[in-house]
C-alpha cells in the first residue's frame, strides 16, 4: 500500500487512487469547496434589482451583499449553519432589509433573500446550537458518522457515502416526476392558450398582435412621468404612489401577482448579562408568509363615559373601519387604484363657476414684506388685528391658498400653490362668506375663490342681517370642500385619505396667514353636512351609482363634498361674542337654497372612473348637526409656543416662508441639522405650546388652536438619521401626555422610553431604541430613498379606534385633518431653517405598526413625513405665480 494513496484529512490508506477519490467525495459532502469570488466582468445580472422610485435617477444601483450573508460566509468556515443565534442591532436590521419589491427569480439558484431566510429559519432555533455541539463531540470521540437527512449513524465515511447515494436517487426520481407533471401542464395549457395582455387584460389571437399592443403601453409609460395633455405635467415625484417596477406599474401588478416570502422583524431585548451597558435593543428576524404578514386583532374597547349626545350608527363605524383596512398598503400588495394614468381625462386643477361675476383681488407688493413679522416671532405673539378690507382679504388668500409659482421644463408647465397637496392635484376648494366689504361688495355675499386668477367668483348675495345676528363684529367665514375625483383619478381608493390630509394643510395655511394679520381662526364643528352645503351653495352630494368596473361620463363624481367651516375673527374678541347660537344659524341656513345662485361649475373631465367606497365612506363620516364640541379652547387666549433655539431660523418673514415653501423631491443624504434645531421643530409641533410644566394635551398654540376638539389625538414616531449630538434611532413625541400609558402598553415592552440628552424639560420626546434606521425608514415608506436620506423622517400615529367609538365615525376625517396641520408646520419649520420637507402618503401601514409593536387598532399610522437637505433639479425653471405663463391649462 503506497504512502501516496493516504487521505490527508483522516490519514486512512487506500490501495489505489480510485478508492481514495471515492473516499474524498464523502469529505466533500461535509466540507464543500469554498465558492470562488465572482468575476468583475461577469455579465450575470442580479435577479433582484433595486426598484426605483420617482425620486431616484434612472441609473440602476449595484446591489451589495447583505451584512447577514457576509457574516454567514465568514462563520461558515468554523461553524455549522445552526451554530449560533443571530442578534443584531437596528443598524444591521435596516441595512439588510430588502429595498425593492420582491419578485420570483427565474433562476434555479436560490435568491439572496431565500438564502437569508433559510439561514434565519435555522438560526432561530436556539436548541440546535447545543445539539450540534454534542453531535460534533460524538463524531470526534466515537468516530460515528451521521446522515444529516435521516440521522442514521454509520461507522465509516464509505458507508455514509453509499447511504447518501440512496437519498440522491430518491430526490432525482422526485424531481423527474415534478418535471414530467410540469411538462404535461404546460402542454395542456399550450393547446388552449390565448394571448392576454397582463396590463389591460385584452385578448389577442396571436403573439405578434399582443406584442404590438404591448408597445403602446411601453410608449405610454415612458411619457407618463413627464408629459401630459396640453403640455402640462403634474409632478416629477409622487410619494403617495408606490415605487415603479422595471417592467410594469407596481400599483396595478403587485396587488394581484406578487407571491413571495417576507422577512419581518421583531424587537427583542438582550439579556443584561450579554451587555455591559443598560439593556439595549436587539433585533432578530422572523420568517413569515405573505399571507400572514400582519393581522389586526381587534379587542373590545371599553366604553367611554364621554359618549356624544347623539348616538352614532354602528354600521357607519364598520364601514369606516372597512375602508381604512381595505386601503392599507402592504408588502404583498397596494390599495386598489387605476391601472396607469388616463392622461386624456386628467381633472382640471381649477374649478370655475361659469357666468358668475368675478371680483379681482389685490396682489401684495413685495415691498410690503418689511411690515410682516419674522416667522419665528409669529408663534410667540400675534400683531394687532387689522380691519376687514379688500387689502386684508387679498392678503389672506394670497398667503394661504393662492398660486406660489409656475414650474416649466421643455414644453411642460405646471402650477404650484401655497398650500401643499398630495401629488399637486389640489382637491380642496374654498368659499368666502362675508359681510359687506368696502371696495369689494356692498352687501353680504358668498364667493368661490379662484386661485389661478386670484379672484372671487360671487355665487350669491345673502341677507344683510346674517352676520350681525349670529357672529362677532369684524368676522367672516371660510368654507372648505373637496373634489374627491381629482385625487381618485391617480390614487384610486386611498384618495379619500389624501383629500383629508389636504383639508388639514389648508386649515393650517389659513390659520398662519390669518395670524399674520392679527386674526384668530376656529373650526366651527357644530354644523352638519346639510348646513355646510346650504352655506356654500353646493348641490346635494350623491353617491355615484357606478360600481367602478369601467369608465363613463359620471358628472356626479365631480361634485364637491362639504368638509368644514372656519370662523375668522380679530384676536382678543370677548368670550360673550364667541357664544354662537347654532340653532338660530341652522334655522337661517334653511333659506339659503332659495337664494339666487350664480354660475355653474365647469366640467373637470370628459370621462370618469368611480371608486364607490370613497363616496360611501364620505357619506358615512358626515357629521350630524348640533353635535359640537364644548371646547374650552374656543375662547382661550393665544398661547405662545416655546422658543428653544432662536438662532436655528433664518431671518425670513412669515410671508417669505409661506410663499417660497416647496416640497422636496429628493434628499441629499448628507445634510445634518443640530440637535437644538431638531428640538425646536418638535417644539412647534406641540399642541399646547409653552405649558410651564403642565402636560401637553390641549390644542392652544398656533395653528392647532384652530381645531375644535379639546385634546390632541396624533403623535409622532421619529426615525432620526442625521441630527448632530443625538444618537440615531427610533424616538417618539407624545403630543397628548394623557396617552402616554396607553402608548407604552400598546407598543413593545422592550422600548426604553427615556428622554434623550439635552432634551428640554417641556418637550415630551422619548428615545425608544438606538440604531441606524435609514434602510428601515426607506423600506416602510414603499422603498423610497427620500425617507432615509433626510435628517429625520416620521410617522404620525393617531389614537384611532377608541376615538371613533367614543365620539363617532365622523371623527375619522378629522384625525387626518390633524395630521395635515402638523404636516404644514413641518413644511414651514424646515423651510425657515434652510432645509426642506415633504409628505409621504405611500407607506406600508401594518409593517409600521409591527415595528412599533401595535397589535390592534388602538393606534394607527395615518401620514408620513421626511425633513432634510433637498436636491434641486436644475433642469426645471421657476416662473412667477402671477400673471403666469401665457399657455396654461384652462
Amino acid at each position: 500500500m503506497e504512502e501516496r494513496h493516504k487521505c490527508k484529512l483522516c490519514w486512512k490508506s487506500f490501495a489505489n487512487g480510485r478508492a481514495l477519490g471515492g473516499h474524498m467525495r464523502s469529505h466533500m459532502l461535509i466540507h464543500p469547496v469554498p465558492s470562488q469570488p465572482e468575476s468583475a466582468s461577469s455579465s450575470m445580472a442580479d435577479p433582484l434589482q433595486d426598484r426605483e422610485s420617482e425620486t431616484e435617477s434612472s441609473k440602476k444601483p449595484t446591489r451589495k451583499r447583505s451584512r447577514l450573508n457576509r457574516r454567514s460566509n465568514e462563520e461558515g468556515k468554523s461553524e455549522t449553519a445552526g451554530a449560533a443565534e443571530i442578534k443584531i442591532g437596528v443598524q444591521e436590521l435596516s441595512e439588510s432589509c430588502t429595498e425593492q419589491e420582491p419578485m420570483s427569480s427565474v433562476s434555479d439558484a436560490a435568491t439572496e433573500e431565500e438564502d437569508v431566510a433559510l439561514s434565519l429559519m435555522l438560526l432561530s432555533r436556539d436548541k440546535w446550537e447545543k445539539e450540534d455541539e454534542e453531535r460534533g463531540k460524538k463524531k470526534r470521540n466515537n468516530k460515528w458518522f451521521e446522515c444529516e437527512t435521516c440521522e442514521k449513524v454509520f461507522k465509516s465515511y464509505q458507508a455514509l457515502g453509499g447511504h447518501r447515494a440512496s437519498h440522491r436517487k430518491k430526490r432525482a426520481e422526485t424531481d423527474q416526476l415534478v418535471s414530467d407533471e410540469l411538462k404535461k401542464k404546460k402542454k395542456k395549457t399550450s393547446t388552449t392558450s390565448h394571448h392576454e395582455c397582463p396590463i389591460c387584460s385584452k385578448v389577442f389571437s396571436s403573439g405578434q398582435a399582443l406584442g404590438g399592443h404591448k408597445r403602446s403601453h411601453a410608449s405610454a409609460s415612458n411619457n407618463e412621468s413627464t408629459i401630459r395633455r396640453s403640455g402640462i405635467i403634474i409632478s416629477l415625484i409622487d410619494l403617495n404612489l408606490p415605487a415603479p417596477s422595471e417592467e410594469e406599474d407596481m400599483a396595478s401588478s403587485s396587488r394581484h401577482r406578487l407571491h413571495f416570502l417576507l422577512l419581518l422583524l421583531y424587537v427583542k431585548k438582550k439579556k443584561k448579562s450579554h451587555s455591559k451597558g443598560e439593556g439595549r435593543m436587539a433585533i432578530s428576524w422572523r420568517l413569515a408568509s405573505s399571507t400572514s404578514l400582519v393581522s389586526i386583532h381587534r379587542t373590545p374597547t371599553r366604553s367611554s363615559a364621554f359618549i356624544s349626545a347623539m348616538a352614532f350608527s354602528s354600521s357607519s363605524l364598520e364601514l369606516v373601519l372597512k375602508y381604512h383596512n381595505q386601503t392599507k398598503h402592504s408588502f404583498t400588495g397596494y390599495a386598489r387604484g387605476p391601472r396607469g394614468l388616463d392622461w386624456a381625462n386628467q381633472p382640471n386643477p381649477f374649478r370655475r363657476y361659469l357666468s358668475a361675476p368675478l371680483l379681482p383681488l389685490q396682489h401684495p407688493n413685495h415691498d410690503d414684506d418689511d411690515d410682516s413679522p419674522l416667522y419665528s416671532c409669529l408663534f410667540d405673539s400675534l400683531p394687532p388685528p387689522k380691519p376687514i378690507s379688500l387689502a386684508t382679504i387679498s392678503h389672506l388668500f394670497y398667503h394661504s391658498l393662492a398660486l406660489s409659482a409656475w414650474k416649466t421644463t421643455g414644453s411642460s408647465t405646471w402650477p404650484l400653490r401655497v398650500n401643499p397637496s398630495s401629488g399637486n392635484l389640489h382637491p380642496t376648494e374654498a368659499y368666502l362668506i362675508a359681510p359687506p366689504i368696502p371696495s369689494l361688495s356692498q352687501s353680504a355675499f358668498v364667493a368661490h375663490y379662484a386661485p389661478k386668477e386670484h379672484s372671487l367668483e360671487v355665487r350669491a348675495h345673502i341677507p344683510s342681517s346674517f352676520f350681525p345676528n349670529f357672529f362677532p363684529e369684524n368676522s367672516f367665514l371660510i368654507g372648505i370642500s373637496s373634489i374627491f375625483w381629482r385625487e381618485a383619478w391617480k390614487y384610486g381608493e386611498r384618495a379619500f385619505r389624501y383629500c383629508n390630509h389636504d383639508v388639514g394643510h389648508a386649515i393650517a395655511a389659513l390659520s398662519i396667514a390669518a395670524a399674520e394679520l392679527g386674526w384668530d381662526l376656529k373650526l366651527l364643528d357644530g354644523f352638519g353636512a346639510d348646513g355646510l352645503k346650504s352655506l356654500m351653495g353646493l348641490p346635494e352630494f350623491q353617491i355615484p351609482s357606478s360600481s367602478g368596473k369601467g369608465k363613463g361620463k359620471l358628472p356626479e363624481i365631480e361634485f364637491e363634498h362639504p368638509d368644514c367651516l372656519l370662523l375668522v375673527f380679530p384676536n382678543g374678541t370677548s368670550r360673550e361674542d364667541l357664544n354662537l347660537h347654532y340653532l338660530g344659524i341652522s334655522s337661517a341656513l334653511r333659506d339659503f337654497p332659495s337664494l339666487e345662485w350664480n354660475g355653474n361649475p365647469n366640467t373637470l373631465s370628459k370621462e370618469h372612473l368611480c371608486w364607490d367606497i370613497i363616496y360611501r365612506t364620505a357619506k358615512a363620516v358626515e357629521k350630524p348637526p348640533l353635535i359640537y364640541s364644548t371646547s374650552s379652547s374656543f375662547d382661550a387666549p393665544f398661547t405662545s409656543s416655546a422658543l428653544f433655539s432662536h438662532t436655528s431660523y433664518n431671518k425670513l418673514t412669515a410671508r417669505q416662508v409661506v410663499r417660497t415653501r416647496r416640497s422636496a423631491v429628493d434628499m441629499d443624504a448628507v445634510t445634518c441639522i443640530d440637535m437644538s434645531a431638531f428640538y425646536q421643530i418638535l417644539m412647534h409641533c406641540l399642541p399646547s405650546g409653552s405649558t410651564r410644566g403642565e402636560p401637553q394635551k390641549e390644542q392652544l398654540a398656533l395653528p392647532f388652536r384652530a381645531l375644535p376638539w379639546d385634546t390632541a389625538e396624533v403623535h409622532l414616531a421619529l426615525f432620526v438619521h442625521r441630527v448632530s449630538g443625538l444618537p440615531k434611532g427610533l424616538y417618539f413625541l407624545v403630543r397628548n401626555e394623557d396617552h402616554l400609558s396607553d402608548l407604552k402598553t400598546a407598543t413593545r415592552p422592550e422600548f426604553e422610553w427615556k428622554k434623550p440628552d439635552g432634551c428640554p424639560d417641556d418637550l415630551p420626546l422619548y428615545k425608544l431604541t438606538e440604531g441606524d434606521c435609514q434602510k428601515l425608514a426607506k423600506g416602510l415608506s414603499c422603498h423610497q430613498d427620500i425617507a432615509g436620506d433626510g435628517c429625520f423622517s416620521l410617522g404620525m400615529v393617531a389614537r384611532f379606534e377608541p376615538a371613533l367609538r367614543e365620539k363617532g365615525s365622523w371623527v375619522y376625517p378629522r384625525l387626518f385633518w390633524e395630521t395635515g396641520v402638523i404636516g404644514q408646520v413641518l413644511y414651514l419649520e424646515a423651510h425657515a431653517m434652510g432645509i426642506s420637507a415633504t409628505g409621504i402618503g405611500c407607506y406600508f401601514d401594518d409593517p409600521v405598526h409591527e415595528i412599533l409593536g401595535i397589535k390592534d387598532s388602538s393606534f394607527q399610522s395615518l401620514y408620513h413625513f421626511t425633513v432634510g437637505g433637498p436636491v434641486v433639479d436644475k433642469r426645471i425653471m421657476t416662473l412667477p405665480a402671477y400673471p403666469g405663463p401665457t399657455t396654461t391649462v384652462a
